[in-house]
C-alpha cells in the first residue's frame, strides 16, 4: 500500500505540474476541476510547489460571486538546465529555463576530439557561460551534450561517430563521471539529431500523439524521429541514421568512415562554397528527398523539418525544392519546413535534463 500511495502522489503531482506547464493563469479551483484531483490534495501539491520555487502567486483573480481566487501561474525560472551540442567542429552551449526559453548561449570552435574536447574544452566553456550569466548554480539541474553518432544512452558508450573523432564504440562513463565531479552537477549524453528533434517539438508545441522527423544537416548528416509524441531510439539505438543510407548497389561500407548519404550529398563542399549552382542545389534536394520519402511514408510521418545548413535563402530555396520532389514522389503529403526553434539541439539537451534529472526529482521527493 506504501508503495501505491507514493505513486499516486507522484502521478498527482505530475499532472498539476504539467498543467501548470501548458497553461497560464489558473486558480487552485480550476486545477481540481481540470485534473479531478481532490481540493485537499490539489493545495498540498501547490504548497510543495511554492516551497520549491516552481509555482507563483498572481494575486486575486476574477469572480462571479463568492471570494476571489488566488491565480498562480509556472514559474520557469525556478530551475535551468544546460544543453551543449558539439559538432566535431565547434562547441554551442545555451542555458534553457523550465519553459524550454534559451536564457545565454556561448560557442567556440573545437577539434573533432572527444575525449579532448569533452575533458578539457567543454567544462571550461560551461564554467565561463555559467559565470557570464549570472545565474545561481544552485538553480542549474545539469548537462546534456548532443553529438553526431549512435548514442547508447543506457550504457553510455558512443559508436558511428567519425564527425567527433569517435570511429570505434566508445564508454564515456569515465569521462563524464569526471566531467559530472568538476562541474557538480549530473551529466547526460544524446543523439545531437535525436535532441534537436525534441527541441523542435518543444518550440512548436507539438502534441503527445505527433509526429516528426527533423534532419540535421551539419557536419554530417542524422535524423531524430518522434512517433505519438515520442522520441523513437531503437533496439540499438540507431534509429535516424540517414547518412547511412544507401542508393546504389555496388557499395562497401566502412564503418571508419562516412556513409554513402553522406558522401553522396558532400555536405562540406556545399557549406564552404559560397555559389551553389541549380544542378548542385537540385541534386542534393533529390537526394535528401528520396531519404524522406523512403522513412516517412512506411511509417507515415507527414511533418519533416529541415535543420538549418547556409543561409536564410539558400535553405528557403533548398526546402521549396524538397517540397516539389515530395509532391512528385509521395503516396502521401509530407510537410516540409525549416525550424521554428533557433536552437533545437541545445534546448532539446536541456529539455531532457529537465525530465529526466529535474523533473523526476520534483515529482518523487
Amino acid at each position: 500500500m506504501a508503495y501505491i500511495a507514493s505513486h499516486l502522489k507522484s502521478m498527482n503531482r505530475e499532472t498539476v505540474y504539467h498543467l501548470l506547464m501548458s497553461r497560464g493563469e489558473l486558480s487552485k479551483a480550476d486545477i481540481s476541476r481540470q485534473t479531478g484531483i481532490s481540493a485537499p490534495t490539489v493545495i498540498k501539491i501547490i504548497d510543495y510547489f511554492k516551497d520549491i520555487g516552481c509555482v507563483e502567486e498572481l494575486g486575486e483573480g476574477e469572480a462571479v460571486l463568492g471570494r476571489k481566487p488566488q491565480m498562480l501561474r509556472f514559474n520557469p525560472s525556478a530551475g535551468y538546465s544546460i544543453g551543449v551540442e558539439y559538432s566535431g567542429i565547434a562547441i554551442n552551449a545555451g542555458i534553457v529555463d523550465l519553459a524550454g526559453n534559451l536564457c545565454f548561449q556561448s560557442s567556440c570552435a573545437a577539434p573533432n576530439d572527444f575525449a579532448q574536447v569533452v575533458g578539457n574544452d567543454i567544462p571550461r566553456k560551461i564554467e565561463e557561460m555559467i559565470s557570464d550569466s549570472g545565474i545561481p548554480r544552485d538553480k542549474l539541474h545539469g548537462v546534456c551534450l548532443g553529438v553526431p553518432g549512435v548514442v547508447d544512452t543506457k550504457k553510455k558508450t558512443i559508436d558511428l561517430a567519425p564527425l567527433v573523432g569517435v570511429r570505434d564504440s566508445i564508454s564515456c562513463s569515465e569521462i563524464f563521471d569526471k566531467l559530472s565531479a568538476r562541474l557538480g552537477m549530473p551529466v547526460i549524453i544524446e543523439n545531437d539529431a535525436n535532441a534537436a528533434a525534441i527541441g523542435e517539438m518543444t518550440a512548436s508545441g507539438m502534441g503527445p500523439h505527433d509526429d516528426l522527423m527533423y534532419i540535421m544537416v551539419g557536419k554530417g548528416l542524422g535524423a531524430g524521429i518522434i512517433l505519438d509524441g515520442k522520441l523513437r531510439k531503437g533496439k540499438n539505438y540507431s534509429v535516424g541514421e540517414m547518412g547511412y543510407m544507401v542508393f546504389a548497389k555496388d557499395y562497401k561500407l566502412d564503418k571508419k568512415n562516412a556513409g554513402w548519404l553522406e558522401n553522396r550529398l558532400q555536405i562540406d563542399r556545399l557549406r564552404s562554397e559560397d555559389i551553389i549552382s541549380e544542378n548542385e542545389l537540385n541534386d542534393f534536394a533529390l537526394h535528401l528527398s528520396l531519404a524522406i520519402v523512403n522513412v516517412c511514408v512506411p511509417l507515415e510521418i507527414n511533418k519533416v523539418v529541415i535543420g538549418r545548413l547556409k543561409s536564410l535563402q539558400f535553405d528557403t530555396l533548398l526546402v521549396k525544392k524538397i517540397r516539389e520532389y515530395l509532391n512528385d514522389m509521395s503516396i502521401m503529403k509530407i510537410k516540409c519546413s525549416l525550424p521554428v526553434c533557433s536552437q533545437p539541439t541545445i534546448v532539446g539537451c536541456a529539455s531532457l535534463v529537465t525530465d529526466k534529472i529535474f523533473s523526476k526529482k520534483i515529482l518523487t521527493e
